[in-house]
């Protein structure tokens, strides 16, 4: 088996049918595709169930509601296939997408991932953009220099098609029982690939609606930011992690979570979630920003501070 979708579902009875019938409009070559139904109580389960009749390739695993972080992993372990695709069930692939991926993969045999330009598909046509602006500027680098570089978001594990023997690595996992589980894995997978290929197509629409995660973040959100900042930070401190790459990665990761305190600024409760969390971002923070310019270090102390006294 050449390629493994994995498709983590929760509760996704309006969208995983044409999730579905989106990647197998093309035609369905050499490809699994495990949708790992996570304890759904609509009926999810039924309908990937009359699909997988109608359609082969198609393979339904269901486990307790565990969230999406297990259920991909759940996923990546039953998966046979020598490529590795995570999308979400609720957004889609154009027609003739899933042979493009066909292709890609025999064209750049030598590559560790390939990476896609996403389309934000909104219910407002004129709101829809590319997040890599296509034909990229520098289509062929490694994971070093595109997280160095921030050539494109790491973010979103439905962005990559990678290869499978990149898993073998203890650290490439999605973390469990947690929201913005997939900010962790994109970083651990680039920094792992040594070779990246931006393809010249966008082929996937992620969908913004209501109810998503994208859309829903509210201030109890931030734990889990600083659950996967310390995720993030046990990885750079790791044997996976070369000696010299840990003073950039540390301030990768510090620009990442100081960044992230504005998105809640001016939320109801800022103050009871935020204030009792400062101290411990601020002191992981002061260990791991040595590599940030000087003046991004006082840029940053000053938003700490201003955190400090909003309400």
């Amino acid at each position: 088996m050449t390629l493994s979708i994995i498709i983590p579902a929760y509760n996704r009875e309006r969208f995983i049918e044409g999730c579905l019938r989106s990647l197998v409009a093309g035609g369905v070559t050499d490809t699994e595709i495990l949708v790992v139904d996570d304890g759904s109580t609509d009926n999810t389960a039924a309908i990937v169930g009359g699909l997988c009749e109608e359609i082969p390739g198609i393979r339904l695993i269901r486990q307790e509601n565990q969230g999406p972080g297990a259920a991909r992993n759940t996923g990546a372990k039953a998966a046979s296939g020598e490529w590795i695709w995570f999308i979400d069930s609720d957004d889609t692939v154009i027609p003739g997408g899933l042979p493009y991926v066909h292709d890609a993969i025999r064209a750049y045999p030598d590559v560790d991932a390939l990476v896609i330009s996403e389309t934000w598909t909104f219910d407002d046509p004129s709101r829809n953009y590319l997040d890599i602006p296509l034909p990229p500027k520098k289509a062929d680098l490694s994971g070093k220099e595109a997280l160095r570089n921030r050539v494109f978001p790491y973010w979103c594990p439905h962005r990559f098609i990678f290869r499978r023997h990149l898993l073998d690595n203890p650290w490439l996992y999605f973390p469990e029982h947690i929201n913005h589980e997939d900010e962790y894995f994109g970083l651990v997978l680039v920094y792992l690939a040594k070779r990246l290929h931006i393809l010249d197509k966008s082929i996937y629409h992620y969908i913004q609606h209501e109810g998503s995660i994208m859309s829903s973040v509210n201030i109890n959100n931030v734990q889990d930011y600083y659950g996967i900042f310390l995720a993030k930070a046990a990885f750079v401190d790791s044997d996976a992690v070369e000696k010299k790459d840990r003073p950039w990665l540390n301030g990768l990761i510090s620009r990442w979570i100081v960044g992230n305190l504005r998105t809640f600024r001016g939320m109801e409760g800022y103050a009871d979630v935020i204030h009792p969390l400062l101290p411990l971002i601020r002191k992981e923070y002061n260990r791991r920003c040595h590599a940030l310019p000087l003046y991004r270090r006082i840029r940053d102390k000053l938003r700490f501070i201003r955190a400090r006294f909003r309400k």
